[in-house]
């Protein structure tokens, strides 16, 4: 004896050693040894039951399920599981769903019974199960492949009137195939508002300065900015303008907004807060 146990023994004193010394059964010491070191046998059997039923492998590889077959089986004679051969449907039900069919299969086929079975046996038809489906799969594989060889060889067109198959797939030349998504909300477009009022400026004169006239008073030489004569001039300007209305883009031009040339500004009919078609004029100030 080394190490705890060693100095655990020597401490003992002489009426522990004595009721030591006269056990005669080696699962008494290793009850004592256990309780002494681990604890309570009972709750340790109790937990690692517990952990036998909810371990779970769903994994196909064999290092996976190698790992597996070890924590169940040192879980499995820890709770006396050589005993208990409901325990070896357990370890077959923790195993993948892929395996667990093929394995009673094979039980069946072999003409054994699971009782009879030990846990290492169990695992070895696992993997033989394993390999199995794998060569299974391998030969569905290269079938699938060579699809288009048969396709048209193993058609009957004699035996079908404009029949089509139900299986096949059409490809779609865009690499985005999605169904278009219509919002159940009203969209509304946003309009542009128009302004209520027109402005215009006198379009630049070229020709000779001395024939420029004054649509308010009608003389040449200046224009209706420098107009010595300021009475009434929005009235006769209302007048003046009267006859030019269709030519009235040929001697003005539209402003956005209003400034130092602006002349007149004419209300504009299609706009929303318009009440009535009558024009206002607005004359600028005199620099």
């Amino acid at each position: 004896m080394t190490g705890t146990l060693k100095e655990w023994y020597h401490n003992l004193d002489s009426f522990k050693e004595d009721e030591l010394h006269r056990l005669v059964n080696t699962t008494a010491v290793l009850e004592i040894l256990h309780n002494e070191f681990i604890g309570d046998m009972e709750i340790f059997d109790k937990k690692s039951r517990q952990e036998f039923f909810e371990m779970r492998c769903c994994s196909l590889k064999v290092k996976d399920l190698e790992r597996h077959y070890q924590r169940m089986t040192h879980r499995y004679y820890v709770i006396n599981g050589f005993n208990d051969h409901s325990l070896k449907n357990t370890f077959i039900s923790s195993l993948p769903q892929e395996l667990q069919l093929e394995i009673h299969r094979m039980i069946v086929a072999a003409q054994k019974d699971i009782k009879a079975l030990s846990l290492g046996q169990i695992h070895q038809i696992t993997l033989e199960a394993l390999e199995k489906l794998c060569r299974l799969h391998q030969h569905f594989s290269e079938i699938v492949q060579q699809k288009s060889k048969f396709t048209k060889a193993c058609k009957k067109p004699c035996l079908e009137i404009k029949c089509k198959d139900k299986k096949c797939i059409c490809s779609i030349g865009k690499k985005h195939h999605r169904q278009k998504y219509t919002k159940p909300s009203r969209i509304f477009k946003k309009v542009r508002k128009r302004k209520a009022l027109k402005f215009f400026k006198r379009k630049p004169f070229r020709g000779k300065k001395e024939n420029q006239m004054c649509f308010v008073c009608g003389e040449n030489g200046h224009f209706s900015k420098r107009c010595p004569n300021k009475t009434n001039k929005a009235a006769k300007l209302i007048n003046s303008l009267q006859p030019l209305e269709d030519d009235l883009e040929s001697l003005y031009s539209e402003q956005n907004s209003t400034d130092e040339e602006t002349i007149f500004a004419l209300q504009n009919s299609s706009s929303d807060n318009s009440s009535s078609d009558e024009a206002s004029f607005v004359e600028s100030e005199d620099d």
